[in-house]
């Protein structure tokens, strides 16, 4: 007959349900603003079916004194429904909690240089369909 012998080892498994120390925030990185994305149609000037830097920045200058609706050449986040704070905070250079021309127009290059995949320095339609 043969017999067998089992050794157990006890195996203690913690799991972390509540526990502080090990809940994780996970955040986006900064390069992702969660901004809709610009209309292809409307910021192609040339009308080549390409975007380049320019034409990406004469657009956002349009969207942003549209989003701009108090007229104070600043942006608030309430301003931008949906952004992502990391990414706003990352883009408020100067740390005063709303959003200059130019930080803005950072924050959105952040888009434009996410999307150029090839680093061409030209968005092209399939580049936009990734937004």
């Amino acid at each position: 007959m043969c017999t067998r012998s089992f050794v157990f080892i006890p195996i203690t498994i913690t799991l972390c349900v509540g526990l502080p120390a090990c809940q994780t925030t996970i955040t986006p990185p900064p390069g992702m603003t969660d901004l809709p994305p610009i209309s292809m149609e409307k910021a192609d000037v040339n009308g080549d079916g390409a975007l380049d830097q320019d034409e990406f920045k004469r657009r956002l200058e349009v969207l942003f004194d549209m989003r701009d609706v108090d007229g104070n050449d600043i942006l608030v986040p309430s301003e931008l429904p949906g952004v992502n704070i990391n990414a706003y905070k990352h883009a408020d250079q100067n740390k005063s909690g709303d959003l200059t021309k130019k930080e803005y127009l950072y924050l959105r290059a952040l888009d434009f240089n996410r999307l150029d995949v090839n680093q061409d320095g030209v968005l092209v339609p399939h580049e936009i369909l990734r937004w």
